[in-house]
């Protein structure tokens, strides 16, 4: 279960959200349905961070012993819509339409470039070596 969860990450630092403590519990009843509970450290965090969590936690539901997922945030201000639209399954756009689907590819962007980055952290002075020994 957690191996699920873990795979969701914070939109903008491209990090396994659970590593953040937003998870504030997880209830499992007799069916199997499992109820994931998250908030985020403040209340007037921008919408389409939770709302893009809140999509990716019910990957649970992958799990073959998971007979379905709920999915709550609490203590936001958007807290309600982006319950009610996720479960719907509706999209960002169709929750906020005043806001832009575009926003939410700018954070993947961005978490995108850090991955990037770090892989070229890792692995480019081991490039520099091989490429130095060919010359």
């Amino acid at each position: 279960m957690m191996r699920q969860i873990r795979a969701v990450s914070d939109p903008e630092l491209d990090e396994p959200f659970t590593d953040f403590g937003f998870i504030e519990s997880i209830d499992i009843d007799a069916d199997d349905h499992v109820r994931i509970v998250f908030r985020l450290p403040t209340y007037s965090c921008a919408a389409n961070l939770p709302f893009m969590m809140a999509e990716d936690i019910p990957r649970v539901q992958e799990l073959p012993w998971v007979t379905g997922a709920a999915v709550e945030l609490i203590d936001h201000f958007s807290a309600a819509p982006i319950n009610q639209e996720t479960a719907a399954r509706l999209s960002f756009s169709a929750t906020f339409p005043e806001e832009l689907e575009d926003l939410i590819l700018v954070f993947r962007s961005k978490a995108f470039l850090r991955r990037q980055k770090r892989l070229l952290r890792t692995y480019w002075p081991r490039v520099m070596i091989l490429i130095n020994c060919l010359v």
